[in-house]
């Protein structure tokens, strides 16, 4: 299943506030965008400064603070939600964004369908439909208030988007949009001064790029370990430093030590999209198996790099990965299953292993390029820009608004 709409949308030639007309191209470079939700996450760092390289005036308001080349940030307080949806509010009467696109649907999306702005883009991560939706009656409540409340519905996978006509989207709004890779910098290549670097040798090498943190299992991967070693006593395991919760690294540090592999696991330090490229190149095979998932974009640069994936079995990963044709499902919590996929792909042949890897090239270049996927989002913003005046509408209440 196609991770994206088919792109080339041209809106009609529109007029600005004095009546001259304006081409599609003009339109384009004069768009005002603004972005709700966190500012240090690095999606929307990346929508804003893509947009904003496209000559598109972005603004982002968050609660965190950061700078985004190209964007302006306005930061809204860490207080009660009443007060930050009147500041929010606030916000956008200064700015009057042609478009206000919020992520993901429980931060950015409950705020926004609030403040009665529109039009109103959302878009749906993973864990905010998959997991946040389902912890209560209320949240499930919320969710459903913002999905069909707002003007599209953006989805980052099939299987989310699924999920979100369930929860209440109208589906002739919602369409599936991920934010893209870029098949340019996320490419096969050389592995050689990575793995000097980090003195990980000629074996292989297993490398996870997701967070120090419960969800993603780390601990069933290190667990899984021995094994692998077992069977290539030159393999190194590369653990992404990434968003680190304190407690749970210092365990999984203990639990190397405790099996006898401390020296075979690198824990990669943060880096830069370059240096993540360069730890998907020396991959052997890249392991992803968080307890849920949206469409990560981890998964997508892996495969964008031409590397084999053991990822958890869930329904957004299985429109990515199709056991065996071009990597491997497993249950999350599974040491042993874990470890087994892991050797299956250690063990390929030159010749499956060479057509999995142009296959996961082929697949993110037909389906996931950025250039592709946010080229159909912003012909989304010019559509609903071109449909009349962005603006408040009415709103009861915060509480009738997200239906708590």
């Amino acid at each position: 299943m196609a991770l994206t709409a088919p792109t080339g949308y041209d809106p009609p030639v529109q007029n600005d506030s004095a009546g001259t007309r304006l081409t599609s191209d003009e339109r384009e470079r004069t768009l005002r965008l603004a972005l709700l939700g966190d500012a240090a996450s690095p999606h929307v760092q990346r929508l804003a400064a893509w947009f904003a390289a496209r000559g598109c005036e972005v603004h982002v308001l968050t609660a965190a603070a950061a700078e985004i080349p190209g964007a302006q940030v306005h930061r809204y307080p860490t207080a009660r939600f009443p007060l930050q949806v009147a500041a929010i509010a606030n916000i956008l009467r200064r700015i009057r964004p042609d478009v206000l696109h919020s992520h993901f649907v429980n931060l950015g999306g409950t705020r926004a369908t609030a403040t009665g702005y529109h039009p109103h883009v959302v878009s749906a991560w993973g864990s905010d439909l998959f997991v946040e939706a389902h912890l209560s009656a209320r949240k499930r409540a919320q969710a459903a208030a913002v999905l069909r409340a707002a003007d599209r519905v953006l989805p980052v996978g099939p299987a989310l988007r699924d999920e979100a006509v369930r929860l209440g989207a109208p589906a002739e709004r919602t369409e599936v949009v991920h934010w893209g890779v870029d098949t340019a910098l996320f490419s096969p290549g050389d592995d050689a001064e990575f793995r000097r670097r980090h003195e990980l040798g000629n074996g292989p090498v297993i490398y996870s790029p997701r967070a120090l943190r419960p969800l993603y299992n780390q601990e069933t991967l290190v667990r899984a370990w021995p094994e692998i070693r077992r069977r290539f006593p030159d393999a190194h395991l590369v653990l992404q430093d990434y968003l680190p919760e304190p407690a749970y690294r210092e365990r999984l540090v203990g639990l190397l030590a405790e099996l006898g592999e401390a020296d075979s696991v690198r824990f990669l330090p943060p880096t830069d999209a370059a240096g993540l490229r360069d730890a998907y190149r020396a991959a052997t095979v890249v392991v992803s198996i968080p307890d849920s998932d949206g469409t990560p974009n981890t998964v997508l640069e892996a495969m964008s790099c031409g590397c084999p994936i053991v990822a958890c079995d869930v329904p957004s990963l299985r429109a990515l990965v199709n056991d065996p044709a071009n990597g491997r499902l497993v249950d999350p919590r599974n040491s042993a299953a874990v470890a087994e996929k892991i050797l299956d792909l250690l063990t390929l042949d030159a010749d499956t292993r060479r057509a999995m890897v142009e296959g996961n090239r082929a697949r993110i270049l037909a389906e996931a390029d950025r250039e592709r996927c946010l080229g159909r989002m912003l012909a989304i913003y010019r559509e609903l820009a071109a449909q009349g005046p962005a603006g408040f509408k009415p709103v009861r209440s915060f509480r009738n608004a997200l239906g708590a």
